[in-house]
Formats: C-alpha cells, structure tokens, sequence
C-alpha cells in the first residue's frame, strides 16, 4: 500500500515525493484542522481524556486519515511544541475515526536530503501523546493566568500589546532581577596610572600594576593619590626589566548552537531572534540546485538522534576535506550533539546562493559554514608575551601582548576576536634592559569588577531553568519585546531592561506580594511539572491553582464583580439565628472591605465565619520541595446535636454563602478571546499604579546600596576592629552576615564574614586572599574577595587558569545546553573557550526521597460549636 506522507512546508513535499516514490500520497498542512478540549481523567486508564473538535472537517489530510486502514502514515514536521501539538492531535484523530490500531510515525531528518531522509527512515518513532499533552496543559495555565490578569489587572496583556505570559514574565523578572544586582553590587571607583612608552619608533601603552608601600594591585581609592605618584614618576627613567614568554594555544570551536548563534546574529548582523530561528528555517528547507531539493544545514532544534546527527557531521567532514590539504585538516570528527548547527554541503559557498537567498540569510549561512569549517581545522599557536617595565626604582608597569605564529582555524573564522589579533606583534623582538621613552602619563578611573548584564545566549540558558525551551513561542515573546522596547540591545549585545520593563515587573510584584518576581514563574512551572510528569491529575491541579492565584492575587483595579447567592439547606439553627441579626443586603458584601469582614472579591467567606484551632499551611512557592508526597486521613468530629456530618469529598469551601461567577471548564487556549473589552486595555488607572510602583522601586534601589541590619545575632566579643580596636558584633542584613564595629556611628568598618570555607583558589586580582561562595538575597551564588581592599567579584565558579587571547587572569565555569561543563573567558568580547579537564557529562545526583506529610483532617458539620482541627506530621 502506498503511504501517506504529511508535511509542512512545500519543500519538505517535493523531497518526500522523492525519496517515497511516485506512490506515495503527500499532504501539505498549511493551516490549523484539529482542536482539543480536556474532558477528565480516565482515572482507570491513569491517562488524560480530550475531545476532539474539527475546524475544517472537508480537508484532503483529515479525508485521508479516515479512509486510512493499514497504511504506513508518515509526519514531517519541524521540532518544535507546535509541531509535537499537531502531530498528536492528528494521531488521536486517526485513531478514533478509522479504529486504526497501526500508530503514527514521525521522522526526525538532520536536514533536508536524500541520505539524510533515509537515515530518518531508520530511525522513526511513534508519535507519543505525552509530547502533545505537554504542550496542551502549558498553553491551559497560559490561559488560565491570563484569566487571573485581566481580573487582578484589567488586561492580560502590558504596554505595546505584549502578551503576558509565562515565558514573557519570566524573561521580564530575570531581567529585573538582574539588574538589581548589578546596582546592589556595583564595585567601588578605582584610578589607576597608564604610562605611553616609546621603544624603536613604536608607540605602546602599559599599566602600572605595582608601587611598593602604596598599591600592591596599581589601583588607587582616590584620585589624589594617583595624581601624586604619576607626578614624581616624571623624573623617573623607565627600563624594561623582563620578558616573559609563554606559549598560546587557542583550540578551534564547535559549530555553533542555536542560543549563541542568535547572540551573534543579533551583533554583528542586527537581526532579532525569531527573524534569525525564521532564516535558518528556509536554510534548513533547503533550494533547488540543478533540478533537485537540497537542504543547506541540518536542523537548528533539538529533535534528531544521536546517530542521525554523528551519521551526517561524518558526511560533512568528507566532504570538508576536498576543500583543504589533508595535511591541513585538524580534526576529522565532531562530537555528535543534537544541538549542532552545520551546512550539509560544506564546499557550497554563500555567494553561488545569491539568486536563491537574501542577504541576511547568506550572512547567516556563511557564519554557519565558516564555523564548521573552522571546526576541522588545527588550533591557532603562538606566544603570549608580558613585558615587565620599571618606572623608577619602587614602581612596576607591565603589558601582556599576543603573537600569533600559526593561525590555524583564524585563517577562516575570528568571531569575536579583533581583526589586529592577527596582525604581527610590534614587540614581538624586545628584550630586557632595553630603555623606553616616557612620553605621557594619565590617570584614568576603572569601574572594576560588576556584574554581566545578560546577553540573548545567557537569558534562553537562564530560561531553559524554567522548562522554557529556545523554540518559537519564546523567541517570538523575547523580539516583541526587543521591538516593543521593554529591552534595550547595545552593540556589544547585553540586554538591559528599560522602565517600561522595569514597571510592568514592580505591578506584577504588587499584584502577587507573596509569589514575587521569578517565584511567581517557579510556582507554575512547578504545577505544570507536577501534572506533567504524572503527580498529579490536571483537573485537580488546576482547582490548585486558581485556589493559590485567588488567595494570593491581589486586585489593583476596581470593577464591578457579578456575584451569585448561592442556596443554603434552611437549618432550624440558621432560623433561630435570623431572629437576631439584621439581613446584609448583597450591596453592602461588594462595598465593603476585607477588613470589615465581607467578602474579598474571592467568594470566600470573612475569616470570622471559620474558627481554627490549629491549622499548619505551607504556602505555594515558598517549599516546593516538600510537595512531594502526602498521606491525607480524614476523620470524623463527634457528632453535634443538630449538626450533620461532611464527607471527604465535599469542598472546604462549600460554608461560602457568596461566590464569585467563574469561567466554565473549557478555557480557550488564544490570547483574548471573545471576552476582551474596553476595560481589558492598558488603562490609565492602572498606569498610575504602575508609576507608584516604580517610584518605589527606584526607592528601594536607592537603599540597596546601604541595606537595613537586623537584629544582633552575637553579642559576645569575637574580635577586635582593625580600625579603632573596639569589639566587633556579628549581624544580619538581607546579603549575609558580616563583622560590624561596635563604635558605630563613630566607626563604621565593617568585615567580611562567611560560614563556608575559603576555596582553593587565590584571588585573581590581589592575589593575596583566596576566594570564598556568597548568595544574593535571591539565591543566586557568586564568588568574592574577603579582602576588604579587593573588589573581585564573578558569578560563576573561577579557576586559576589565564586566558589565553585576552590575557585575563582567570577562567569561569560555564555549562552549554547539553549539560557538559567548559571554562571561558569571564570578558564579553573575549569568546576563548577550554573544554573542562576530565568532564564528559554532567550526572545529576540521586533523587531523595523526601520524608512523606500526615495530614489529619476533622471535619464538622455547618455551624456546630466544634472547631476544624488540621494537623500536620511528618513521617520519619
């Protein structure tokens, strides 16, 4: 029997038709057909339940699958959360309306070819439900929290018509809280001397980097100092005093990966992220040349097998080697990643594309194919030179210069490494005891150390933590705001938030007080992941979730709420009780506050209406952790005269007299919707909210710099101040503890003070102390000087080991994407990488079990005397 072939772009077709043969039926889908809507859980089945709507019920695709019997069915599709929806919205289609038994099969393609073709044609693989659920519960809680925006906000969607969801709010609370850091730890002013020499008619500049009895670094804390040694070294004669040479050797790099591609496409090209994923998409379809489909590189989303992809980069180096000498070749093999980008057909140049491809997309092209080549090649050699000269007899200047002897892969790929690295070193042939002319002397001021703002590579990193892959729908959030102005993109590529970003993060603090900033993300990827992976059942997860948004959402807007009573079971009690209280008519419920009692907006009864003896609640967000498993006993209270007894499935809630009107089950999955109106817009209400918030913010911001101490934790005298020699105090603020005078305000220094132990590593710019682990308040850890002189400060592990094209004493640990650990350069534009000695994969440690909750519940009838007893034990 013929097969069926499904595909999604015309492209895919024609090659299909090829590799399938004249026989086979191929369908290209061009347009939305199915939709689902969960129903419940098959709790016998343990697996969700969906129903199926048809949108377009006379298309050829959906005609074809209900004739289909035994026929093998084949998906080509792209590797995105798109594609894997589709795919199990069509399998699930096939199966209901043919009976069919025989599954669905996907084919992963590295790229678009013949060989390429067959290889996916051994590796097929069932399309599984679990992929499409996935992507159907993200886009429900998506809807359901723009549900809770427009209630709490007025609108689900913030300046420039953004789109608010998980993915945008967590790029905008990363963002913020990146650069609070960056104001919190913002390293102290420095000066320091630069001093232009003259030897055999070459002009160069050195740094001073030692003054015996003054600096031991060549950085002044005040300007006056600097000024005054930079006078007496007018008189001095300068002297080269030594000459070190130390070998270099910069290995060749990957192929490039889709974050850091699309870092560099945004600087040296200027093309937005989703411009960029849309380019290497009609790359990846491929042209027609000479009569047939060719694909231009292999695919940029992760989706291929291992094999698949070591298969193709083994065709990519054989046909590499035609272009280059074998004597020239340095590697013929890559390491198989799946998230590898390279050109199938490596002698095929951008410019015989010119008729086929725009210009950005043959810029694009040539990035990719000249650094897969460079791959092949042989590391750059040479020499790092440091030239050591005396100003006088108690000052110490130097310079550190690169000298390239054999460019190896440069010859075809630089990066991000200046045009001039190449270029002959101008001292390359000094020698010691040479004498120098002075000819200037400055003092220049250095900001230090601070923290890197972010760059398109390190947020999709940062949001991958989230389970926020780098596909199209975050890629489409990230350009709306590059294009709305919620980011601001410098040419050297960091990404700084401005204050339309800054304000909609301030209102979504305000809104969720107790769930701020990326706790708030942590908290729904957390319930997705638990429905997800099986933990729990998404209709229940659910009713978790709009109780946690509801209790804690807080409402910043002022509208009018349509409210229903709800009938209660008339009681002889409740008679006996209208006698003496006064009706509250239901106005009265929606103009009063929390505060009097009434009803909140929330349909939850004033917190007199329920009395607790002890109840013990972990709020969501604050210990998920501990959201493993629970045991729930439900016991009965002793019966009350006149009460009636509650089952374990009745609803906590159910004493509520007043409920607010809720959407009904089934939630549509856009944005909008039909219940969009004029309210649901960016009003000026909430702008002004929005402006109160930044106010405080930029006021919270100011104090950063100067944090509130807390209580004393040490009375007792631990040691004596360096300064005035009184006693020192152990306090807290919100960054640590630390070592404070007791004389203040006469005194005020304070010291470091840290529980852990100092690393093995020293201090690469005092070089006197060694290194020790901090944590922000937010949790994030960094790495510092205890030296009180010394402003070193990273934020990923560092290691004794120097740069070998910049010159920077130290590397920084860094993990790629496919989890395996390299060092790099701690500078921007320094792009030197060193793979990790010993590293091969990074293994998580075991799970531990978490210890299980006892939660016993005593349940009363409505209206007794006895109170609702919770208790919670931990099981040992």
């Amino acid at each position: 029997m013929a097969p069926i072939v499904i595909v999604d772009s015309p492209v895919k077709a024609a090659l299909c038709r090829e590799c399938f043969g004249g026989g086979a039926e191929v369908f290209l889908l061009d347009r939305e057909l199915l939709t689902a809507v969960h129903k419940s859980v098959n709790r016998a089945a343990n697996k969700q339940d969906f129903a199926l709507s048809v949108l377009d019920d006379g298309h050829e695709i959906l005609a074809a699958l209900r004739r289909a019997a035994d026929e093998d069915i084949y998906i080509v599709f792209d590797f995105d959360a798109d594609a894997d929806y589709t795919a199990w919205l069509l399998a699930a289609f096939c199966r209901r309306q043919s009976g069919r038994r025989k599954p669905l099969t996907r084919l992963y393609p590295v790229g678009m070819g013949r060989l390429e073709m067959d290889d996916a044609r051994h590796k097929i693989r069932v399309v599984e439900a679990e992929s499409g659920v996935n992507v159907y519960v993200r886009r429900l809680f998506d809807a359901r929290l723009g549900v809770h925006l427009r209630r709490l906000l007025g609108t689900a969607r913030g300046p420039a018509d953004l789109p608010l969801n998980l993915s945008s709010l967590t790029a905008i609370f990363s963002l913020a809280d990146r650069e609070d850091e960056i104001k919190a730890f913002e390293p102290v002013p420095k000066w320091q001397i630069i001093a232009d020499l003259r030897l055999e008619g070459r002009i160069f500049s050195v740094r001073l980097e030692e003054a015996y009895d003054l600096t031991s670094d060549g950085s002044f804390p005040e300007e006056s100092g600097a000024g005054k040694l930079a006078i007496s070294l007018r008189q001095d004669k300068f002297l080269v005093e030594n000459v070190k040479r130390q070998e270099l050797v910069i290995p060749p790099p990957a192929p490039y990966q889709l974050p850091e591609l699309l870092h560099d496409a945004k600087v040296f090209h200027q093309l937005n992220p989703l411009d960029t994923l849309d380019i290497l998409g009609r790359l990846f379809d491929g042209v027609m040349l000479d009569g047939e489909v060719r694909g231009l590189i292999s695919t940029p989303l992760v989706g291929c097998d291992e094999e698949s992809v070591a298969n193709s980069l083994r065709r990519f180096a054989e046909r590499a080697a035609t272009l280059f000498d074998g004597e020239k070749m340095g590697n013929d093999t890559i390491e198989p990643l799946a998230e590898l980008i390279f050109p199938l057909w490596p002698a095929l140049e951008g410019r015989r594309l010119a008729g086929e491809l725009t210009d950005n997309e043959r810029h694009i092209y040539d990035m990719l194919r000249r650094r897969a080549l460079a791959s092949l090649l042989p590391p750059a050699l040479g020499e790092n030179i440091r030239i050591e000269i005396a100003g006088g007899p108690e000052t110490m200047f130097a310079l550190t210069l690169p000298s390239i002897t054999t460019p190896g892969f440069l010859d075809i790929w630089q990066g991000r490494i200046a045009r001039d690295f190449l270029e002959p070193c101008p001292l390359a042939a000094i020698e010691a005891g040479a004498d120098v002319c002075l000819l200037d002397l400055r003092v220049e001021k250095m900001g230090g150390i601070s923290a890197e703002p972010y760059t398109i590579e390190s947020l999709l990193s940062d949001l991958a933590d989230f389970s926020i892959a780098p596909q199209r729908p975050v890629l489409r959030a990230l350009q709306a705001m590059l294009e709305s102005g919620y980011i601001d993109c410098g040419g050297n590529g960091f990404l700084r938030p401005t204050p339309v970003c800054r304000q909609v993060d301030a209102i979504m603090k305000r809104a969720f007080p107790q769930m701020q900033g990326v706790n708030l993300s942590a908290y729904i990827e957390q319930t997705i992941s638990e429905v997800t992976d099986g933990r729990k059942d998404l209709d229940f997860a659910l009713k978790q979730f709009e109780q946690t948004l509801m209790m804690y959402g807080k409402s910043l807007i002022k509208r009018k709420l349509t409210v229903k009573v709800r009938p209660r079971k008339r009681t002889s009690r409740r008679i006996i009780k209208q006698s003496s209280l006064r009706p509250t008519a239901l106005d009265e419920v929606l103009d009063s506050t929390p505060d009097s009692g009434a009803a909140d907006g929330t349909g939850m009864l004033p917190a007199e209406a329920v009395e607790l003896e002890a109840e013990e609640v972990v709020a969501p967000g604050s210990s998920m952790e501990d959201a493993g498993a629970v045991d729930l006993v439900e016991t009965e209270a002793e019966p009350v005269d006149g009460g009636e007894n509650i089952t374990a499935d009745d609803d906590i809630s159910a004493a509520a007299e007043y409920e607010e009107e809720s959407p009904t089950a089934d939630v549509l999955l856009e944005d909008g919707g039909e219940g969009e109106t004029a309210a649901d817009s960016w009003s000026a209400e909430l702008s002004n909210v929005l402006e109160e918030a930044l106010e405080e913010k930029e006021g919270d911001d100011k104090e950063m710099g100067q944090p509130p101490v807390s209580e004393l934790i040490a009375t007792e005298q631990s040691k004596n101040c360096s300064v005035c020699g009184a006693s020192m105090l152990l306090k807290k603020d919100s960054f640590g503890k630390f070592w404070f005078c007791s004389a203040f305000p006469a005194c005020r220094h304070t010291e470091n003070y840290s529980e852990a132990a100092a690393l093995d590593i020293l201090c690469p710019l005092c070089g006197t102390a060694r290194l020790i682990e901090k944590r922000t308040p937010a949790g994030k850890s960094f790495y510092v000087c205890p030296a009180a002189e010394c402003e070193f400060m990273a934020w990923s592990r560092p290691h004794d080991v120097p740069c070998q094209i910049c010159g920077s004493p130290y590397l920084v640990e860094k993990k790629g994407t496919g989890g395996r650990l390299s060092l790099r350069c701690p500078r921007a534009e320094c792009d030197y990488v060193l793979p990790l000695a010993g590293d091969s994969e990074v293994i998580s440690p075991p799970p531990v079990d978490k210890p299980k909750k006892k939660i016993r519940v005593r349940r009363v009838a409505k209206g007794s005397a006895r109170k609702r007893v919770r208790v919670v034990r931990r099981k040992k």
